[in-house]
């Protein structure tokens, strides 16, 4: 039993992990100047040429946004988890 818990925790925490990166992706692609994925992972891994412009799209502006926003978010689940604990709230 106690194993079947910890293998779906695992499994939540690695479809969790794979979203946000999906999402992070797809956050780097949208905007009022749009990439496709292709191009964005591609800048990201530098395998695809890509122009001066979509590089400092990407790299300059959605990239330094989108780390920030998950940072914070997960500063405020810290921040929520401790003052649950503090609390004794569930």
């Amino acid at each position: 039993m106690t194993q079947h818990l910890f293998f779906k925790q695992r499994l939540t925490l690695i479809a969790a992990a794979f979203l946000m990166i999906i999402g992070m992706l797809i956050a780097l692609s949208v905007g009022r100047y749009e990439l496709s994925l292709r191009q964005v992972f591609g800048i990201l891994t530098n395998t695809i040429p890509s122009t001066a412009v979509n590089q400092n799209v990407v790299l300059n502006i959605r990239l330094p946004r989108v780390l920030a926003a998950a940072g914070i978010g997960a500063a405020l689940a810290l921040s929520g988890t401790a003052y649950q604990a503090f609390f004794k709230t569930r």
